[in-house]
């Protein structure tokens, strides 16, 4: 096994749990941290979710635990939701400037853990 690999991997792990234990880090959990990450990737590639393409289908939960979800995301100012201008009835996920912070803090932990 590569365990310099390891290292690194249980390195990252390591500031993350001390980084999410931080006075004003957002507390997340699992569901939550996944519905963020599908915003983000989706938004990076120049795409949109709506709410019903988290909600309906997903193996995260229920619709109504993925709803409680997103609530609980725009109630912790990570996400908005944004009506779409050719029908009111479907909502946009858009990330926050306080989930930008969120990723690029992520980030500076994988730079540091690739950098030692």
């Amino acid at each position: 096994m590569k365990s310099h690999l390891k290292d690194a991997y249980l390195r990252f792990a390591s500031l993350l749990e001390a980084v999410e234990k931080a006075p004003g880090f957002p507390s997340l959990d699992p569901v939550e941290k996944k519905i963020l990450e599908s915003i983000a990737i989706a938004a990076k590639s120049g795409g949109k979710l709506l709410i019903g393409d988290i909600i309906f289908g997903n193996p995260l939960g229920s619709p109504a635990t993925l709803g409680r979800r997103i609530s609980g995301l725009a109630n912790k100012n990570l996400i908005k939701c944004i009506a779409s201008p050719e029908d009111a009835r479907k909502k946009y996920l858009q990330l926050t400037p306080k989930s930008d912070k969120y990723f690029e803090k992520l980030g500076e932990l994988l730079i540091k853990v690739s950098d030692s």
